[in-house]
C-alpha cells in the first residue's frame, strides 16, 4: 500500500526526471475529406513524430525538400491508412499531396513545425525571514526526524545537567 509521502516521491521524481523530452507530443493530421490537411499546421519537439490518417482516398503526405533529414514520402493511400515520420530537424517542414497540389503549392499543402523546447530558468527566491509581527514556521517532523530531535534534546538536556553540576 503507498502511502501520500511515497506517492508524493514517486510523483515528484516523476516530474523531475521527465523533462520536456519525456512529455512527447507526437501529434497526428487528418488527410481529407476533401482537398486539406487538419491541421495544416502542427507543431513539434524534435524527436516527435508525425501521423497522417487518411479519412478519403486518393492522397499523399510528401515532403516538399528532396534531401536531407526531413525528406518523407507516404506514396498515394487510401481511406484508412496511416503514415508516420519522426522529426529531428528544427525548423519548418513544408508538404504537399502529390495528386493535388506541388511543392509550394495551395490547394492541399501544410507544414510540420519542429521547435526546439524551452526552458525558463527559474530564479530562487529568498526566503523572508520572520521580522517584527511574524511569527516563524516551525517544520512538522515524521519518523526518524522526530527520534533524531528527541536525542538530540534529550543530548542537550543531559550536557547541560552536567555542566551545571560542575
Amino acid at each position: 500500500m503507498q502511502t501520500w509521502r511515497t506517492r508524493g516521491r514517486w510523483f515528484l521524481g516523476l516530474l523531475l526526471c521527465g523533462g520536456p523530452a519525456a512529455a512527447a507530443a507526437d501529434q497526428t493530421v487528418n488527410v481529407g475529406p476533401g482537398t486539406a490537411f487538419f491541421p495544416s499546421t502542427v507543431v513539434v519537439a524534435p524527436g516527435e513524430q508525425v501521423t497522417w490518417v487518411w479519412q478519403d482516398s486518393p492522397h499523399s503526405s510528401t515532403s516538399d525538400s528532396t534531401a536531407g533529414p526531413e525528406v518523407w514520402n507516404s506514396g498515394i493511400l487510401s481511406a484508412g491508412a496511416t503514415f508516420s515520420h519522426t522529426f529531428s530537424t528544427v525548423g519548418d517542414h513544408p508538404y504537399y499531396c502529390l495528386v493535388h497540389s506541388s511543392p509550394g503549392g495551395t490547394t492541399m499543402n501544410g507544414i510540420v513545425r519542429v521547435a526546439a523546447p524551452t526552458i525558463t530558468p527559474t530564479v530562487p527566491r529568498p526566503t523572508p525571514s520572520p521580522g517584527p509581527g511574524r511569527v516563524a514556521a516551525i517544520p512538522a517532523l515524521a519518523g526518524i526526524g522526530r527520534v533524531l530531535f528527541a536525542l538530540g534534546l534529550s543530548a542537550a538536556a543531559l550536557l547541560a545537567l552536567a555542566l551545571k553540576k560542575g
